[in-house]
C-alpha cells in the first residue's frame, strides 16, 4: 500500500500518489506518517515537509494548518506552500529579516495583537532557509 498526499492551499490543490512516507511539521513535533497509519488530524506549524516515493523525495516549505491522516491519505490544509525548486536566497533572506524586524517591532511597542500572525510569518521563513542551507 502506498499513501497519497494532498496539499490545499487558497486556490490551488497539490496531489502526490506512491509515496512511501509524509513527513511534517506538528504543533507536537515533527510527524511522519506511512501507510496504514491511524486515523488522527493534527494542528501543523510552518516547516519542511518531506514526500517520499521508492524513487525520489520531494520537499517543500508549508505554512501552518490542519492535517488529516488516513490509512492511504494525508491531506494537508494550509496557509502557505513552497517547493524547494522555488526557493531563491535573497528572496528568503528578505523576508527573514523583514519578518524578524515586524516581530521585534511589535514586541517593543507592546502590541500583542498581530504577535501569532508574526511568529508564524518568521517560522514560515526560517523553515524556507533551513530548506535551502540543505
Amino acid at each position: 500500500m502506498d499513501l497519497t498526499l494532498e496539499i490545499l492551499i487558497p486556490g490551488e490543490t497539490t496531489r502526490l500518489a506512491g509515496l512511501r512516507c509524509v513527513v511534517f511539521q506538528s504543533t507536537d513535533g515533527e510527524l511522519g506518517v506511512m501507510p496504514g497509519h491511524l486515523p488522527m488530524i493534527a494542528l501543523t506549524e510552518s516547516g519542511i515537509l518531506r514526500a517520499e516515493s521508492r524513487d525520489a523525495v520531494k520537499r517543500f516549505v508549508a505554512g501552518a494548518g490542519v492535517a488529516r491522516i488516513s490509512a492511504d491519505t494525508v491531506s494537508l490544509l494550509v496557509h502557505d506552500l513552497v517547493t524547494e525548486e522555488e526557493l531563491d536566497s535573497e528572496a528568503v533572506r528578505d523576508s527573514l529579516s523583514k519578518a524578524r524586524k515586524a516581530l521585534q517591532a511589535a514586541e517593543l511597542s507592546g502590541t500583542d495583537a498581530y504577535r501569532e500572525d508574526l511568529m508564524r510569518d518568521v517560522r514560515f521563513a526560517e523553515a524556507q532557509q533551513v530548506l535551502l542551507d540543505r
